[in-house]
C-alpha cells in the first residue's frame, strides 16, 4: 500500500511539473544572433534582429516555429532551435 502511494505522489508531482513548463510562456533567444520574421518559414521578411538573451513572450507555435512578442510590443516568428522556454 505504501509502494502505491509513492508511486502516485511520484506521478502527480511529474504531471505537475509538465503543466507549469508547458504553460510558462516566456522564453529566451540562445543564440548569438538571429532575426524576428514575418511569418513561420525562412522565406519569409526579416523585420529585426535579435541577440542572445532576448526575453520573449510565446504567444503561438507552428510546427518548428514560434510566435513571440518583445517587450516592446513587437511581434513575430522565431525557428524553435534558437529559443528556450524560461
Amino acid at each position: 500500500m505504501i509502494l502505491l502511494l509513492c508511486s502516485g505522489l511520484c506521478w502527480g508531482l511529474t504531471r505537475s511539473q509538465k503543466a507549469f513548463e508547458t504553460s510558462n510562456p516566456y522564453g529566451i533567444i540562445l543564440s548569438e544572433e538571429t532575426a524576428l520574421r514575418s511569418g513561420p518559414d525562412e522565406s519569409s521578411t526579416e523585420l529585426l534582429p535579435l541577440h542572445e538573451g532576448t526575453k520573449v513572450r510565446i504567444l503561438d507555435q507552428l510546427g518548428p516555429w514560434k510566435k513571440v512578442r518583445l517587450p516592446d510590443g513587437d511581434q513575430g516568428w522565431l525557428a524553435d532551435e534558437v529559443l528556450e522556454r524560461i
